[in-house]
């Protein structure tokens, strides 16, 4: 009965959830990675989460769980997880921040 009355409604899901649905994202990462991204008393994994307005929980085997009520948000959160398990390589064209400048050259980050 139930189901009927959904299928009444909507005939289908919908392909995407709307916008601001909260929403959960599973990422894995490395478990050598997981001090990188919690961070010296948890200061990255705290900023990343006032950054992107996400809710960050780490188990131990390296599964990540994004908690977010904003999709750009999430994706932001996701890929720059995602990233820490990444390795510079040569030849690669990176988006990187400048983050000091000094006389003999410039600090750049390119990945967490």
């Amino acid at each position: 009965y139930i189901l009927g009355k959904m299928l009444e409604t909507i005939p289908a899901p919908r392909p995407e959830i709307k916008e601001h649905a909260p929403r959960i994202i599973t990422v894995k990462i490395p478990v050598d990675k997981i001090g990188a991204l919690i961070g010296p008393g948890g200061k990255n994994i705290r900023a990343l989460q006032e950054e992107t307005g996400t809710k960050i929980d780490i188990e131990e085997d390296g599964t990540v769980y994004i908690a977010s009520t904003d999709s750009a948000g999430a994706k932001i959160a996701q890929e720059r997880i995602e990233s820490l398990g990444e390795n510079a390589v040569v030849g690669n064209i990176y988006t990187g921040k400048v983050v000091r400048i000094e006389s003999f050259g410039a600090f750049v980050e390119i990945l967490p």
